[in-house]
């Protein structure tokens, strides 16, 4: 199912939420990284990072439940993926869970999720 484009904020598509290109392919859990922001609280507490934050909380809210996709489609056709980093912080920040097994890592296999407490 496309997600609607008027769930992200300006200047997300592109920042927080990356486009596919040919290259891509999915990333085993363990080799999701950021760097050190120096900001004291977590996915809070910059500009990006709360960006990042809206668009966790609304693709919660779009899907429902408690799993939100890493990749998926836009509804005008384009591929995106969460930014690795920004997954990596929210995780660290416990705001979503990275889960320890293996992701599917084909991008056209079914999406992958994370666990979202948002």
């Amino acid at each position: 199912m496309p997600i609607p484009l008027s769930l992200f904020p300006p200047n997300a598509i592109g920042d927080v939420a990356r486009i596919v290109r040919s290259d891509y392919t999915r990333l085993p859990v363990d080799r999701y990284q950021h760097r050190p922001s120096g900001v004291v609280g977590g996915v809070e507490g910059t500009a990006r990072q709360r960006t990042f934050r809206q668009v966790l909380e609304a693709l919660a809210d779009h899907f429902g439940g408690d799993q939100i996709p890493v990749d998926f489609a836009l509804e005008d056709g384009r591929r995106v993926y969460l930014d690795r980093g920004c997954v990596k912080m929210a995780d660290t920040a416990g705001h979503l869970e990275i889960p320890t097994a293996e992701w599917p890592s084909r991008a056209g296999s079914s999406p992958q999720t994370v666990p979202c407490p948002c």
